[in-house]
């Protein structure tokens, strides 16, 4: 009796945060967050499963957050990312339980150019390109492997 009192309030929590987030304005926020988060574990097991496939060609294009190589543009950009985004986007979300505030954090330890590339290459990945778009702020890594 005890576990259907947990499962219950699982089921609660997961309702109440659902409502917070994909029911209000805060949702395209919820949309741009959910890729970055669930990357990371996404990466890893996409690789880990890529490494044990036949030999066949193909491509595989990552669109991700990144971080700006110009030192001024990164500088702002890290600034509205860590100071503004957490307070609108928990605003807006009318979230108190600072969904917005680990972000960044993940942005910024989501592994980019070289470090991407040398996860990707083992999986038989031989040509890497990174094309930063929007000023850096994302990147667009396109991978290619032939058969």
């Amino acid at each position: 009796m005890a576990e259907r009192g947990a499962v219950r309030k699982v089921v609660s929590v997961a309702v109440r945060e659902f409502r917070a987030t994909v029911l209000t304005k805060g949702f395209v926020l919820g949309v741009v967050l959910a890729p970055v988060i669930g990357g990371a574990a996404m990466l890893i097991a996409g690789w880990a499963a890529m490494q044990g496939m036949a030999p066949v060609s193909g491509t595989l294009a990552i669109l991700e957050f990144s971080l700006p190589a110009n030192r001024v543009v990164r500088g702002l950009y890290l600034w509205y990312f860590r100071r503004v985004l957490p307070v609108v986007g928990n605003a807006v979300a009318r979230n108190a339980s600072d969904a917005y505030t680990y972000l960044n954090q993940s942005v910024e330890a989501f592994p980019t150019g070289e470090a991407l590339a040398a996860l990707i290459r083992p999986a038989g990945f031989d040509r890497i390109e990174s094309i930063p778009l929007t000023l850096g702020i994302a990147t667009l890594s396109i991978c290619r492997r032939e058969g």
